[in-house]
């Protein structure tokens, strides 16, 4: 996660994203769900079971809302594939580069 916490002490803080991993194959790889600040109550507060290797991004966790007819809800996430280890300065950069991508400028020329 974000804050360096693990599922045994992360469940319902609100990281930037949530990575699990373990062995695949006989491999250790992983995945990070990168959460968009664009996404409603950024940042959302993860639903990590102490126990069972899932998690969650619960709107609701911070309480009711709704969602108006004919406004549609959206929600943006990255997933980034990793082998070995995660590695959190790489997930932040990747986190950093979807929710702030550069953005390139068109000079005209004349």
């Amino acid at each position: 996660m974000t804050e360096g916490k693990t599922r045994k002490d992360g469940n319902q803080t609100r990281p930037r994203w949530v990575d699990l991993y373990g062995w695949v194959d006989g491999k250790l790889s992983g995945i990070a769900v990168l959460s968009h600040p664009a996404n409603f109550r950024f940042p959302e507060p993860a639903r990590l079971h102490p126990e069972k290797p899932y998690f969650c991004f619960p709107p609701p966790a911070l309480g009711p809302f709704s969602i108006e007819p004919g406004k549609p809800y959206r929600s943006r996430y990255r997933f980034y594939i990793h082998t070995g280890r995660p590695d959190p300065a790489a997930i932040d950069r990747v986190w950093a580069d979807f929710a702030h991508p550069v953005k390139a400028w068109a000079v005209e020329e004349g």
